[in-house]
């Protein structure tokens, strides 16, 4: 139906779909069979509890070594 309507790119929002990653595969190999392209786009969601507060600011970060004279 994409084909139809003149569409050549398929976008999939991953993050949406909520569907197993053995049929995120199978749904991109049928797009691809239609010979159009797929784009899949992936996102990061965090909990708010994952995410350090101000107070730990150097959580992940890098700090820098000290200069040597």
């Amino acid at each position: 139906e994409c084909k139809d309507l003149g569409f050549d790119v398929v976008d999939l929002n991953v993050d949406s779909l909520m569907i197993p990653e053995e049929n995120l595969l199978r749904l991109i190999r049928m797009i691809k069979n239609e010979k159009l392209k797929v784009k899949p786009k992936f996102g990061i969601q965090f909990e708010a509890s994952s995410i350090p507060s101000n107070k730990d600011r150097l959580f992940g970060g890098y700090v820098y070594p000290p200069r040597q004279k």
